[in-house]
C-alpha cells in the first residue's frame, strides 16, 4: 500500500495544485467582474464629467472614496457653471440698460433737423456702434444660455418653406443698401417640408447664418436659399457667392462645438458668435450643420434636421 501510494503521490499533489489553481482562477475571475461593475459607472461618469452635469454615484466598498471625490467635483463644476452662466446674465442685463439709453438718445438726435450734416453722420456712427454691442451682449447671452442648457425647447410643427421664405423676405427688407440679392428655391414636389421645432431659435440661427453672409461681404452679394428632401431629413443650404474664408478659419468653424468654444483662438475667429448659437440651436435640434468654403469662393452652410414622422417617404 505505501509503494501503490507513493506511486500515486504525484497525480494526487497534481490534481490537488489543479484544484487550487482553478479556484484561485475563480475568485480572480469573480473579483475582476466585480471590481468591473464597479468601475464600469465611475468611468462613465469621469467621461461625462467635462461636458454634462452627472447623477450622484453610489458606490460602496473600497471605492467610495473615489465615488464621493467625483460626486464633489461635478458640484463643483456645476456650481462654477451657475455662477459663469448667471454672471454672463447680470453683465448683458447692465449694460443692455444704458445701451437702450444711448440708443434712444441717439435715435432722437439723428430725427433732429437742428444738428449739422457732419454731426448728423457721428450721431449715426453712434447708433450703429451701440446696435452692434447691443447683438454682441444678446449673442453672449444667448450663447452662455444654450451652452449650459438653460434654454427649454418649445416644440411645434413648423412648415419649413413658409417659415424659411418669411426670414429671407424679411432679410430684404431689412436690406436698405440693395447690394445683396436673394435667390430663394425649392422643389414643388416636395412641398410641404414640416419638421419639429422651437420657431424662436430656429428662426435665430437662420437669421445669423444670413447676417453672416452680409457682414463679411460689405460690397455686396448673391445669397442662394434652398431646400431639399433628403429622407429621413430634409437639408437647408444657405450660400453666398463672396469672399468666403480660409482653411484653417473652415477647419476652426466646423470643429465640435466642445473643441470651438474652448479653442484658444476663439475671441479671435473671423466668424463671430453668430455661427456658433446656429451650432448650438442645431445641435439641440438634433441636426447638424456644416460649413464649406475657400477664399474668393463664398461660404456654404448646409443644414439637415429630422422630418416629422409620417413625411420620411
Amino acid at each position: 500500500m505505501l509503494i501503490h501510494d507513493a506511486r500515486q503521490l504525484p497525480a494526487i499533489v497534481l490534481i490537488y495544485v489543479g484544484l487550487n489553481i482553478m479556484l484561485v482562477f475563480i475568485i480572480y475571475m469573480f473579483s475582476k467582474q466585480k471590481l468591473l461593475r464597479t468601475l464600469i459607472p465611475l468611468s462613465d461618469a469621469m467621461s461625462k464629467l467635462p461636458n454634462t452635469p452627472i447623477q450622484p454615484i453610489q458606490v460602496k466598498g473600497e471605492l467610495s472614496c473615489l465615488a464621493e471625490a467625483i460626486n464633489a467635483t461635478s458640484e463643483k463644476l456645476q456650481e462654477k457653471d451657475t455662477i459663469r452662466a448667471n454672471w454672463i446674465a447680470g453683465v448683458s442685463h447692465d449694460i443692455r440698460t444704458p445701451l437702450t439709453l444711448i440708443l434712444g438718445y441717439a435715435d432722437k438726435l439723428s430725427r433732429s433737423k437742428s444738428i449739422p450734416a457732419e454731426e448728423g453722420r457721428e450721431v449715426q456712427l453712434i447708433r450703429t456702434g451701440a446696435a452692434t454691442i447691443q447683438r454682441l451682449v444678446d449673442d453672449l447671452n444667448m450663447t452662455s444660455r444654450l451652452e449650459y442648457n438653460l434654454v427649454p425647447l418649445n416644440l411645434s410643427s413648423v412648415n419649413l418653406v413658409s417659415f424659411l421664405r418669411q426670414i429671407a423676405v424679411d432679410a430684404m427688407n431689412a436690406d436698405r443698401t440693395g447690394k445683396y440679392s436673394f435667390d430663394f428655391e425649392v422643389e414643388e414636389h416636395t412641398i410641404p417640408l414640416v419638421i419639429q421645432a422651437d420657431r424662436k431659435l430656429l428662426e435665430r440661427a437662420l437669421n445669423n447664418l444670413l447676417q453672416n453672409s452680409m457682414k463679411h461681404n460689405p460690397e455686396g452679394c448673391s445669397i442662394h436659399i434652398s431646400i431639399t428632401k433628403e429622407a429621413p431629413n430634409v437639408c437647408i443650404l444657405i450660400a453666398d457667392d463672396g469672399k468666403g474664408c480660409t482653411k484653417a478659419q473652415l477647419e476652426q468653424v466646423n470643429q465640435p462645438m466642445g473643441q470651438l468654444m474652448a479653442s484658444k483662438d476663439y475671441l479671435n475667429r473671423k466668424h463671430g458668435l453668430g455661427l456658433v448659437i446656429a451650432k448650438q440651436v442645431i445641435s439641440l435640434h438634433h441636426g447638424t450643420i456644416e460649413f464649406i468654403s475657400a477664399p474668393a469662393k463664398g461660404f456654404q452652410n448646409i443644414i439637415r434636421l429630422s422630418l416629422k414622422s409620417g413625411q420620411n417617404h
